[in-house]
Parts: structure tokens; sequence; C-alpha cells
């Protein structure tokens, strides 16, 4: 009896120990460790579906997609599938039949936050666009305007596109990706402050002397308040062209925008001629405008012309190969900050020792602080 309950007990050890023991899961597989070929976490953008091999642990598989409205999974045999829907982050999690679990971390999006390249705050002139660049985050993107009757903006892909409408007037506008963060632009409709150069100049009957205007909102119009002295024409769209006719000191030439911002010319009609005229023969600008400055050189003898300026840290002057313009540009300090008013001379020499001369005044508008 005794060897009977000892046979039966032997029994029952050797069953146990057939069926896996006594500890554990029942179907826990004693194979290879549940996993996948997928890293433990991913970024993947919005719209697209990425492949896997999952490897190990007992099949059948399945996933579970917590928040499906991110992203989602499937199981096709032993390849999983993980799909972007929107941007944000979830967790896709594989399962095999007994239990075992492997989670995948995935973000829906850009490693990178969303940016874009137009600044927080600046000011756009009316009738016209600017195109900057929106990235990162989650795409697709959407972009809104606070109020569109001062500012419009579309978005197309990456390009974000802002217009300006209403002048005065500002609006906030709000960018936003498929997560749900956001950015803000704030924009003014302005127009960028009008500048002349040169700002004056002296110049005989007859001559015609140019101004290149800047700033503003084109187009541009020209008044003249003695229109028998100088005759003055906008070409190529931001040069002032002006014909001086007749003796008259100063006469005032009022440059318009399309916003009636304006700008006043001073031209000074002089009686006379050099042998050498260089027109025009006095002028000025201020120290913080860098355009080039062109002078016309009349009564010149044929062959080389050299040029020459008294100052040439500040003013530069070069011969034209061709024609008879002198261009005048910044000098060897690369920059025309004064410390207070400063005259420069070009002089002009021809071939037959002709001079003539002109003088730029570069007028100081910071009280000597510097540009």
């Amino acid at each position: 009896m005794r060897f009977l309950s000892y046979l039966t007990t032997l029994l029952i050890a050797v069953l146990l120990s057939a069926c896996g023991g006594g500890g554990g899961s029942p179907g826990l597989s004693s194979g290879p460790i549940l996993s996948t070929t997928a890293p433990s976490s991913l970024i993947v953008p919005v719209g697209s579906a990425n492949q896997y091999v999952i490897n190990g642990g007992s099949a059948p598989y399945f996933v579970k997609t917590p928040d499906a409205a991110i992203a989602v999974g499937w199981v096709n045999n032993q390849t999983l599938t993980i799909g972007a829907v929107n941007g944000g982050k979830t967790t896709v999690s594989v399962v095999d039949s007994g239990g075992s679990q492997v989670d995948i971390a995935v973000t829906v999006g850009s490693s990178t936050a969303l940016y874009t390249t137009a600044p927080a705050t600046f000011t756009i002139a009316p009738k016209t666009s600017q195109t900057f660049t929106v990235g990162g985050g989650a795409a697709p993107y959407t972009a809104t305007s606070s109020d569109s009757s001062a500012v419009t903006v579309a978005l197309v892909g990456g390009n974000l596109t802002i217009t300006g409408v209403s002048l005065g007037n500002t609006a906030t506008l709000t960018i936003r990706d498929s997560a749900g963060v956001t950015l803000t632009v704030a924009v003014t409709v302005g127009s960028a402050k009008m500048s002349i150069t040169p700002s004056s100049a002296k110049a005989f009957i007859g001559d015609v002397v140019v101004a290149t205007i800047t700033g503003g909102t084109p187009p541009y119009r020209a008044l003249v308040f003695v229109p028998d002295a100088i005759t003055a024409t906008i070409e190529n769209q931001n040069q002032l062209t002006m014909t001086y006719q007749r003796l008259c000191d100063p006469c005032v030439v009022t440059v318009f925008d399309a916003n009636d911002q304006s700008i006043a010319f001073t031209g000074t009609v002089i009686n006379g001629q050099n042998v050498i005229r260089l027109s025009p023969n006095a002028l000025s600008v201020v120290e913080t405008d860098t355009q080039d400055i062109k002078l016309l050189a009349y009564g010149l003898a044929a062959g080389p012309m050299q040029v020459f300026s008294s100052n040439p840290k500040l003013l530069k002057a070069t011969a034209p190969t061709t024609g008879n313009a002198v261009v005048v540009s910044t000098g060897t300090n690369g920059t025309r900050c004064v410390a207070a008013d400063t005259p420069v001379t070009i002089t002009v020499l021809d071939s037959k020792g002709s001079v003539g001369t002109a003088i730029i005044t570069i007028t100081d508008n910071n009280g000597g602080a510097g540009c």
C-alpha cells in the first residue's frame, strides 16, 4: 500500500514536469522571446505606413493601439504595419497568444519642433507679399489671420505667403500643425521709410540729374513746385530724373509713394559752365545711405578719363570704360559714417588736362554718435 502511494506521487511529478511545471502562465512559449524589428521608439510623418517583422513569442499575434486617431497597427502573419494618422504621440503594442507584449513609442510628426522663418513681429507694405517657410512639428499645417481685411495668409505645403491689405492695420497670424501645436506672427501693415539719393543737387542749366528712391510703396510720382525751372519724371520705377531748365535756388521736388508718404529733393539751378562739367556738381547724402552715386561728365576731350576722390576712405570714384558716367561708391572705410557734415571733392581729368569737380557732402544725422 505504501509502495502504491509512492508510485502515484512519482507519476504525478512526472506528469507535472511534462506540462512545464506548476509555475508560470499556461501557454507561454519556451522558445525565443517576443520581439520586433521596429525600434523601441520611432518618428514617422503623417500619412506614412512602415512595416516590421515580428520574431519569437507564440503566434498568432495581435496589435493594441490605444489612440487610433494618431497611429494604427495591424498584423499579417509575422508582418507588423504601423500607419501614421495625425500628429501626436502614442504607443503601439504587439501581443502574442501567450500574453507577452512589446511596446513601441510612436511619434507622428517631426523630431524638430514646429517653426516658421517669419519673424514673430514684422511690418509689411500694403499690396505686397512676402513668403516664408513652415516646417517641423506634424504636417499638414494650417494658417489663419485674425483680420483678413488687414492681412491675408496662404499656406501651401511649407510655403507661407503673407499679404498686406490695408495700411495702418494689424493682424495676428496663427500657424497650427496637425498635433495642435501653434505659433503666432504679429503683422503690421505699413511702409518702409522713404529715402532719396542724392537728397539735393546743384547743377547748371540744361543738366540732367538722377536720384534714386528707396522705401515706401511703389508706384512713385513727382510734384515740382516750380515746374518751369525743373522738370521731373519717374523712370525705371525708382529713378527721379530731372532736367534743370532755368535759374532757381532752391527748387523743391517732392516724391510721393502709393500711400502718399513723401520725401523732398532740393535742387539748385546755377548759371555758367565749367570746361568740364560734372552734373550734379554739388550734392548731399546722409551718412546711412550707401547707394552708389552717378555723376555725368560733360565737355570731355576724346581719350581716357581719370577720376580722383579727396577722401577715398569715405568715397571712391570710378571712371567709366565707356560713356560719361562717373560712379561714386563707399570708400575703403566700408562706411560713410561721419562725426560732422563732411564734404568730399570728386575731380575729373580728361586727356587734355582739363579739370572738372563736384562736391558731395556727407551729412551727419546722429549728432556725431555714429550711424
